[in-house]
């Protein structure tokens, strides 16, 4: 559609996957969403999410006006969701960007290894920030993979878990699932 303009009421997404181990990097060639910078009023908005949802996923940007982000916009994850949302459109809205994969940047967290479908760790945290991920990472997991991950700081410590992954959809999380839990008790 580009170089026109999205006209009318519009609410469009669209979703960028790359390879398993590589990030997402979007970088803007044209940016024109229908806003008024000058009042901080957007009639239109683009939002880049950190995943495949706009209910779920954590906010990249938000972007309204006529100001082209020079610096990329890199995910944490290996997909995300652009979404435009253009309700009360007066002159339209165009946006360009091009995206490509790039290698994850290295993060590596802890360092896992396990010999066979069953892991256990204990991650005992020293940083502000780490990364757990599973054996094999960033191929698939294997099937039938059953890992454990006990996370401990100091006592005066707090834990803020991010959970960004990509499991196989089933009704009823028959196959792939996350649980956590606050303690070192299971309920």
């Amino acid at each position: 559609m580009y170089p026109q303009r999205y006209m009318g009421s519009q609410d469009v997404s669209w979703t960028i996957t790359v390879p398993w181990g590589k990030y997402v990097s979007l970088t803007f060639l044209d940016l024109d969403v229908e806003g008024d910078p000058a009042d901080d009023i957007c009639y239109a908005s683009l939002v880049i999410y950190n995943g495949g949802s706009a209910r779920y996923s954590p906010v990249l940007g938000t972007y309204c006006g006529h100001q082209t982000p020079t610096e990329p916009i890199v995910s944490r994850w290996r997909r995300v969701l652009v979404h435009l949302n253009a309700h009360h459109l007066h002159t339209g809205s165009k946006f360009r960007f091009q995206y490509q994969a790039i290698d994850t940047r290295g993060e590596l967290g802890v360092t896992q290894t396990a010999s066979d479908s069953n892991c256990t760790y204990v991650v005992t945290l020293n940083s502000s920030s780490t990364y757990i991920r599973h054996p094999g990472f960033p191929s698939r997991p294997a099937n039938g993979l059953n890992c454990e991950w006990l996370v401990q700081a100091q006592h005066h410590e707090r834990i803020y878990i991010a959970l960004f992954y990509d499991l196989e959809e089933s009704s009823s999380c028959q196959f792939d699932f996350i649980i956590v839990y606050d303690g070192k008790c299971r309920n």
